[in-house]
């Protein structure tokens, strides 16, 4: 719980520790020890005859039912062991010493366990007592930390007191404990499978109507009939009519690529994009170490958040000719504001697919960030193209040897669920316009202007 909490306030991190430790140290101990003294184990010795016991099946339902509550509470207490260690090995040394911790953990629980299958219980006894041991060792640094930080501590609990009421939701930093152990991308491919079936039509119907009011869609504005959709995934990813939207003509004008909220736009200090509330990306770890990294620097930011409301579709901001791609296999958390303003650097985490646009005026990457129940992000400009497969690697792609134009406005590309749309603007190159954060904006409306050509491009 604490690993994941995002505060402005160091003192509510420590109230959310102490909560977590409450839990932990006083009512399951307490469950626990209440249930062992209940069949009279008050040693070791007696504790590991009634665990062999139930995993004999020498037991009762009750019995079993204990047994398999053991086993749930070992199961999470090694899992929040883990991740509290990885975020401690990311943020303190990064990631390399993260990647050894994982190494080092697993190893640890297959090397005690082979050991305990050769050796028998002796192991545990002898793990048990290397592990108090280990606890009383790091308690001393921990205590002696207290005692120097008490001033400290009591100046920002009164900070944390008076600033913020104390409001601690902790139904939303439980949601985010909950996305950080969920299989993200195994339920979001099964969701996408689940979208693209083709159900009865008495079936179908029904739930695209029930979607489509439920999200309050404008169904008006569809290429086609709701009753002509033969999937979920079919319906959201629909075109519309060609007069629905008004495509912005001026060449020196950039226009919205998608129907979405703006959630941040503006400048990019020196590498790092600043979102809202705190919330800061890194842009090489963005792009993945991109070759046009230099040529963002410094340059200009938009993000979109696309709601299931929305058209799915993704299309150009710019006449121009497409460089190639970028593809990072990550995660899919979900994109909500919820998740991104309380999971650090969520985006760089995420899949994402990035295309690099060289325009007349300077490049643009439209990065396309993939999200809980997204089941895929398409291309047009490259049918090859295929995410969120169950074995995903990094890669770049240049378009060398074929020229790829593509006009204002054309799609580019389209989410299978909802996500968002980040896009880079090369360093002084172009101007926002006057622009709303949180403000809904369709595409093809104009978001800013080109300041003045750099290359001229076949029309």
């Amino acid at each position: 719980m604490s690993g994941v909490v995002r505060t402005d306030y160091p003192a509510k991190q420590g109230l959310v520790s102490m909560l977590a430790t409450f839990f932990e140290g006083f009512i399951i101990s307490t469950l626990v020890v209440y249930a062992l003294s209940s069949y009279g184990a008050f040693k070791m010795e007696e504790q590991l005859v009634f665990l062999n016991a139930l995993f004999q099946g020498n037991t009762n339902p009750i019995n079993a039912a204990f047994f398999v509550s053991f086993l749930l509470f070992g199961v999470v207490s090694i899992t929040g062991w883990f991740y509290t260690g990885e975020q401690k090995a990311l943020y303190v040394f990064g990631e390399k010493f993260a990647n050894f911790f994982r190494m080092l953990f697993l190893f640890t629980i297959l090397a005690v366990a082979y050991l305990y299958v050769k050796n028998g219980e002796q192991i545990l006894f002898e793990a048990f007592g290397l592990g108090y041991s280990l606890s009383i060792i790091t308690a001393v640094p921990v205590l002696i930390s207290l005692v120097l930080l008490e001033k400290i501590a009591r100046t920002e609990l009164k900070r944390f007191l008076t600033e913020s009421g104390a409001r601690y939701e902790v139904l939303k930093d439980f949601y985010l404990l909950i996305l950080s152990v969920v299989p993200k991308n195994l339920l979001s491919r099964l969701f996408g499978l689940l979208a693209s079936s083709r159900l009865p039509r008495f079936i179908l119907i029904p739930i695209l109507k029930a979607f489509a009011r439920a999200y309050k869609i404008n169904v008006d504005e569809a290429e086609l009939e709701i009753q002509e959709y033969n999937s979920l995934n079919e319906f959201f990813t629909r075109a519309l009519k060609a007069e629905a939207r008004i495509i912005d003509s001026a060449d020196d004008e950039m226009v919205s690529p998608v129907d979405a909220k703006i959630t941040g736009y503006g400048d990019i200090n020196q590498r790092i994009i600043i979102q809202a509330k705190g919330v800061d990306y890194n842009l090489k770890e963005l792009l993945g170490g991109s070759k046009y990294l230099e040529d963002f620097t410094n340059g200009k930011y938009i993000t979109f958040y696309l709601s299931p409301q929305d058209y799915h579709r993704i299309h150009s901001p710019a006449y121009g000719k497409i460089l190639g791609y970028y593809y990072e296999p990550g995660k899919l958390f979900p994109v909500n504001e919820l998740a991104v303003f309380g999971i650090r650097g969520l985006f760089p985490k995420n899949e994402r697919l990035i295309t690099y646009l060289q325009t007349e005026y300077g490049k643009v990457a439209v990065i396309k960030v993939g999200a809980s129940n997204v089941g895929r992000i398409r291309v047009t400009y490259d049918n090859k193209i295929v995410t969120n497969t169950l074995i995903r690697t990094a890669r770049t792609v240049e378009y060398k040897e074929v020229s790829i134009m593509i006009g204002k406005g054309a799609e580019l590309g389209r989410f299978e669920m909802g996500s968002t749309v980040i896009l880079l603007m090369e360093k002084d190159t172009f101007q926002f316009n006057s622009l709303t954060v949180n403000e809904k904006i369709t595409y093809g409306a104009t978001i800013g202007k080109f300041k003045k050509k750099k290359c001229k491009l076949p029309k």
